[in-house]
Formats: C-alpha cells, structure tokens, sequence
C-alpha cells in the first residue's frame, strides 16, 4: 500500500523517471534523502542531482534487482530501520554467525587480524577472508587504522568498497 506523499505528488509531472508502483513511501523517502545528502545539502532536496540519483535506482532496481536500500548503501549508510517485524538490511548484513543478535552502533570493530565476534559477523556479511577485510578497511579508514566504529555510515563505506573491489559481480552488488 503507497501512502500520499509530497515526493510522489512532486514526481508526477518529472520526465526523469517513472517510479515503480509498488515502492513504499518509507523507501522513496529513504533514497531522496539520502541522495541529498550525497550531494551535499543539509535537507532534502528535489533538483536535478537527485532526481537523477533517483533515476539511477529505478533503473538499477529494473534492470538488475538492486533494491532501493542497496542503492543507498553505495551512496550513504545502510539502512538501520526495519517495518514492523522485519529486520533492516543492517540487521540482516551484519547478524551474528550464530543468529542471536547483530553488531550494535557504536561497536570498536578491528580491521587487522583479529577475528573476535563482531570481526567474524563483519567476515560473513562481506564474505571475504580476514586479509581481505584488513584490504577494505585501510581503503576505507586508511592504511594505518586498527580500528573502525561501526555505524550505519561506516557500513556503508565497507559495503561500498567491498561492492567495487572484491565482488563487483555478486546479488547485492
């Protein structure tokens, strides 16, 4: 079910794309303010940049199935907010091994060699190998950095770069 909103009012009369019916409302707004962000305004906007952001998501989620909330995790964070009932895609990239729970905001994650929970869960959401990991990490936080703090900008970054480098072919990608 779509709800009324100014963005879908708005788009109407826009040639740049045509939205797919079924895109909720919480994901419409979800891609234009973070493809506002993306280009550098403090609140969302609707010109040209980001319609064309827009577009590209339309297009990507036709053409090859990228959902709206991977879209946006190329260009922004992942998205932490789930409907009632169903886990974000942070919660479902980044549950633990043994499913009991997923890496809290604000968590010290280790980007050298140590393999210690939230390092593992990291591990298996990208799926890549520890030395890999190590590769992401000093791409994303520098080659000198130990540590990161995950929050939904920093995953983001990590499935970014994992997106561009190692996997570039893969569902999510």
């Amino acid at each position: 079910m779509i709800r009324w909103s100014p963005w879908r009012e708005m788009l109407k009369s826009s040639s740049v794309c045509t939205l797919p019916p079924d895109l909720p409302f919480e994901m419409l707004d979800w891609v234009i303010v973070n493809a506002s962000r993306a280009a550098g305004y403090d609140s969302p906007k609707l010109d040209s940049r980001v319609l064309e952001a827009l577009a590209a998501c339309v297009d990507l989620q036709k053409g090859y199935g990228i959902t709206p909330n991977t879209f946006v995790s190329f260009i922004g964070p992942v998205n932490p907010y789930g409907r009632e009932k169903v886990n974000s895609l942070y919660a479902e990239l980044f549950i633990y091994p043994d499913q009991t729970g997923h890496i809290p905001f604000n968590a010290n994650i280790k980007i050298n060699d140590s393999v210690g929970l939230y390092e593992s869960t990291c591990h298996k959401a990208l799926g890549v190998t520890s030395d890999e990991f190590t590769r992401i990490g000093g791409y994303c936080f520098g080659k000198n950095a130990d540590t990161f703090r995950m929050t939904e900008y920093s995953a983001g970054q990590i499935l970014s770069i994992w997106c561009h480098t190692t996997h570039a072919g893969s569902d999510l990608c």
